[in-house]
């Protein structure tokens, strides 16, 4: 397994990273330790889910050779103190959490509509995203995967893993797999 994220390192990319709120690593007191002045929105801000905005995921660009970037692949490949997506985007910062915030509310069946958790990567993993052959505002997905002790950095490119609409809708194979995930 890869140790270090597959980057595409277009010139047109930007780096993006998605971070699930820790109980253990205060995730935006940790992003000014390591940034002067961060980009960043929580994936929460304007969606149903503002009434959380404590337990809101953080997106943050973030360079490949930036300290905040290092840290995070780092804790999340070496601890489960930390869970989150390495995402790839010729987009603006808006255009990724437009993109994402887009799929945080999903029917998962005739009569239940949720929180999709898809920045957990063992959530990302069981949804098992197709890659469209039109890339969208999402071009490459990046996760952290272990099986049996070992681990290492895996990609979705050009990843679509719901069925567009308001809300989205997840297939029967999708909603089943992220039961199995929870169970």
């Amino acid at each position: 397994m890869n140790h270090d994220p597959d980057l595409q390192q277009q010139q047109n990319q930007q780096t993006y990273l998605l971070l699930e709120k820790s109980n253990v690593v205060d995730v935006r007191q940790t992003l000014y330790q390591h940034e002067n002045a961060p980009q960043w929105v929580p994936l929460f801000a304007g969606t149903q889910w503002a009434v959380y905005m404590g337990e809101s995921p953080t997106l943050i660009q973030a360079h490949p050779k930036s300290s905040i970037f290092k840290w995070a692949i780092g804790a999340m490949a070496n601890s489960d103190s930390l869970r989150g997506l390495i995402v790839e985007s010729p987009g603006e910062l808006d255009v990724v959490a437009d993109w994402s915030r887009q799929r945080l509310t999903v029917n998962f069946d005739e009569s239940r509509t949720g929180l999709l958790r898809f920045y957990d990567p063992l959530v990302w993993e069981a949804l098992a995203p197709q890659c469209l052959d039109n890339p969208a505002a999402v071009t490459r997905v990046h996760y952290w995967q272990e099986h049996a002790g070992n681990g290492g950095w895996a990609f979705s490119d050009n990843p679509e893993f719901v069925i567009p609409g308001n809300p989205a809708k997840l297939d029967k194979a999708r909603a089943n797999a992220i039961r199995r995930v929870r169970a």
